[in-house]
């Protein structure tokens, strides 16, 4: 589309958008020396999407605080499988009931906040002891753990508002002196509990979801005959991992929170066409990306949920790769895009135009769950085109629409 516009400059925007609209029109009473403003779409020189691991572990009362555990076969997105990694705090007054008295009974109290796949049949998932203390603050969500033994496995209804999943008595002879341990003031619970991993159950596996839990709503509830007290969630991580999907279209790009594939793109301002705009002022400037919701529909069976990010985030990575700047977040899709308007577009291409450009690529990822907690944790799914980078149809795929005064 672009080889018959590089002549000259003028006869580039000429021939490019003799009839602007959309951002550039109605903008001739701009007060800029020139003449008339004309508008161009201009693609991103490179176009990717790249796993960018999320931060998955949180501890105490700190985001993120969800963690996700099970494995769903998306039938347009492929498979995600997460596991959970959960420790409790031990209550600072242990009453003398759990102290002195038989256990009767442990559980794990399991809240669902959040489903990914199918919500018409219950989940069998497996739960396994830690076999050493781990570290969860600041971890991501390709973090690899090693887990001790199975413990059990059990089914999860993930539209039950709680389930309480009994552990067996073995484990509860095993560790009824750990829990009981109020030796330095806690530290040595913590020194010597390690906690659980919740897993898929690879073993008489059913379901096909993937459930969310938030920390501080799981507990580990022991009880006695006249008691019961729960041990709060003090840490967790979520790891995911995926199958590549077979049936997703070429010209598609899939985007996934916590797993936390990132849309990538780069403007090269000293390659055509941009190059051909040097010294030029900006007026406008808008970044489209559009956002696929067709397929959604004829891909979705009945019961399934999946959901999808209610934000995004778009960030820029310094020339000098040191620094990640947050360029505009709370994005939300209108019109079948992403449509980022304001200071930034027009800072990143008139910077680009007249001096030198600040960043040497965009990064666009999910930014909020459908609670819109936005440092949470989430697999939500999105499909963005995804069109060869020299395409005719350059007004369909991602762009930046740039309005311009040439001289």
């Amino acid at each position: 589309m672009y080889a018959a516009c590089l002549g000259s400059l003028v006869v580039f925007l000429t021939a490019c958008d003799d009839d602007p609209t959309g951002v550039g029109s109605g903008v001739g009473d701009d007060p800029l020396e020139g003449g008339d403003p004309v508008t161009v779409n201009l693609p991103p020189t490179t176009l990717d999407i790249e796993r960018r691991p999320a931060v998955t572990g949180g501890v105490g009362s700190a985001l993120p605080e969800r963690f996700f555990t099970g494995r769903v076969d998306d039938p347009l997105v492929g498979a995600t499988e997460a596991n959970g990694f959960l420790n409790v705090f031990q209550p600072a007054n242990l009453p003398s009931s759990v102290l002195e008295d038989d256990l009767t009974d442990v559980s794990l109290r399991l809240a669902p906040v959040s489903v990914y796949g199918d919500t018409t049949q219950a989940v069998r998932l497996a739960l396994y002891d830690m076999p050493a203390p781990w570290e969860a603050e600041g971890a991501e969500s390709d973090t690899t753990l090693s887990s001790g033994d199975q413990i059990m496995t059990f089914e999860l209804d993930p539209t039950e508002e709680e389930t309480l999943v009994s552990l067996p008595s073995e484990w509860v002879e095993d560790n009824q002196d750990v829990l009981r341990d109020t030796t330095d003031e806690g530290d040595a619970f913590i020194d010597s509990f390690p906690g659980f991993r919740l897993g898929y159950a690879e073993d008489n596996a059913s379901g096909n979801a993937a459930v969310g839990f938030n920390r501080n709503d799981t507990s580990l509830r022991v009880a006695t005959r006249t008691d019961t007290t729960n041990f709060n969630g003090r840490v967790s991580l979520t790891t995911i991992d995926r199958e590549p999907p077979e049936g997703l279209p070429e010209d598609r790009g899939l985007v996934q929170g916590g797993l936390a594939n990132a849309f990538t793109f780069t403007y090269d301002f000293d390659t055509a066409p941009l190059d051909t705009l040097r010294d030029v002022p900006v007026n406008r400037a808008e970044l489209v990306l559009p956002v696929d919701t067709t397929l959604w529909d004829s891909a979705t069976p009945d019961g399934f949920e999946r959901p999808t990010p209610s934000g995004y985030q778009l960030t820029g990575i310094s020339t000098d790769g040191e620094q990640t700047v947050t360029l505009a977040d709370e994005i939300t899709v209108s019109d079948g895009a992403l449509r980022i308007t304001g200071n930034a577009p027009l800072q990143i291409f008139e910077e680009g135009f007249l001096r030198e450009s600040a960043f040497s690529e965009f990064v666009l990822t999910p930014s909020a769950t459908s609670d819109g907690a936005g440092n949470e944790v989430s697999l939500d799914v999105a499909l963005f085109h995804r069109l060869p980078l020299d395409s005719d149809d350059v007004d369909e795929g991602p762009r930046a629409t740039v309005t311009v005064t040439p001289f």
